[in-house]
């Protein structure tokens, strides 16, 4: 998906990149996946429960994202828009419930409740 957001989003830019350049779209899409290493070395238990699956990190790293590109004065609006899209694209197909069954904490830290969308349902951390 990342690549396809990549390649829309400078599409509508009206901006050319190399090919390697799609690696950032594949980058950001994967990024929430992060906590697997931890999962895989015993630091936690559970992939969907470490801050890289909270979406509310979205609005963080975007915002990262845009400040990098504004340093760099290249084209923050792209990054930002290619870093946005990617995450809430994976966070999204999270919630599916393809994958756990279980979907995401939407609300964390402040809620704890898992949302899934299809079928729609509400389950709290007992019930999960």
């Amino acid at each position: 998906m990342g690549i396809i957001i990549f390649h829309a989003m400078g599409k509508a830019f009206s901006l050319e990149f190399p090919p390697y350049f799609y690696l950032v779209g594949i980058f950001f899409s994967l990024l929430p996946d992060s906590d697997l290493f931890l999962m895989k070395s015993g630091i936690i238990k559970d992939h969907h429960q470490f801050p890289s699956h909270y979406p509310i990190v979205i609005v963080p790293i975007c915002i990262m994202v845009f400040l990098f590109g504004f340093v760099l004065s290249t084209y923050p609006s792209f990054w930002t828009s290619v870093a946005g899209l990617c995450l809430l694209c994976h966070y999204i197909d999270d919630s599916l419930g393809r994958t756990t069954g279980i979907g995401l904490r939407w609300g964390m830290p402040f809620g704890k409740k898992y949302y899934t969308f299809l079928p729609w349902r509400v389950l709290t951390e007992e019930e999960v």
